[in-house]
């Protein structure tokens, strides 16, 4: 492989539009346990890229191709994937808190074990993605909408009560079903199953069947 500095840099001046610029092209690259903190990959092609152990804390891959790369038990902590196709990659026990994962490919993903603590997660394609034992600070996912790319999410030990949330929307138990539910012009009948699911499962109630039972 040419070499990696070499490789940036061209890659920098392609991202400025600068004479000599080229697209950074690192497909099936060896960078296990690189430092490639702060670099700007923007719209690099890292297709099947080894990225095991590689610290990429803040770095920027928005709209990189990372299609199939391994990622696993890297330091992503704040790094910008937006809109990076990451279809297949390898996330296992990647640390991904605070990374910009707004739009992101991630159908078929592998993140168990990952740290997604305070990730943004807006619009982010998660169908197939495995998120086994991976770290979402108290958020729990309980649905994904493939159409829309939202994942409802519930907090159960927030401080007033469980909390459902999907992009904007932070709901307790009782708005959540009234803003999803089937009078409502927003009606979601998967989010509600979801969130109805949940309820039985974890023994909650919302609070108007409770005032009522009282």
């Amino acid at each position: 492989m040419t070499n990696l500095a070499e490789i940036l840099a061209k890659h920098r001046a392609w991202i400025r539009g600068m004479p000599g610029g080229q697209r950074a092209s690192l497909c099936g690259a060896d960078l296990r346990g690189a430092d490639l903190s702060r670099v700007n990959l923007r719209g690099a092609d890292l297709r099947g890229a080894d990225l095991r152990g590689a610290y990429l804390k803040e770095a920027n891959f928005s709209e990189a191709n990372l299609r199939r790369a391994n990622l696993s038990e890297a330091n992503l902590w704040e790094a910008d994937l937006s809109g990076a196709n990451m279809c297949g990659a390898k996330l296992w026990g990647a640390d991904l808190r605070r990374a910009n994962l707004c739009e992101a490919d991630l159908r078929r993903a592998d993140l168990i074990g990952s740290n997604l603590c305070w990730a943004n997660l807006r619009r982010v394609h998660l169908c197939g993605a495995d998120l086994s034992g991976a770290n979402m600070c108290g958020r729990v996912p309980l649905h994904v909408d493939i159409n829309r790319r939202y994942v409802l999410y519930v907090i159960p030990e927030a401080s007033d009560g469980p909390r459902f949330i999907a992009g904007c929307r932070n709901f307790s138990i009782d708005e959540a079903l009234a803003h999803w539910g089937p009078n409502s012009p927003r009606s979601q009948p998967d989010y509600v199953a979801a969130i109805e699911q949940w309820i039985a499962t974890n023994g909650h109630a919302p609070a108007s069947v409770v005032e009522a039972a009282e």
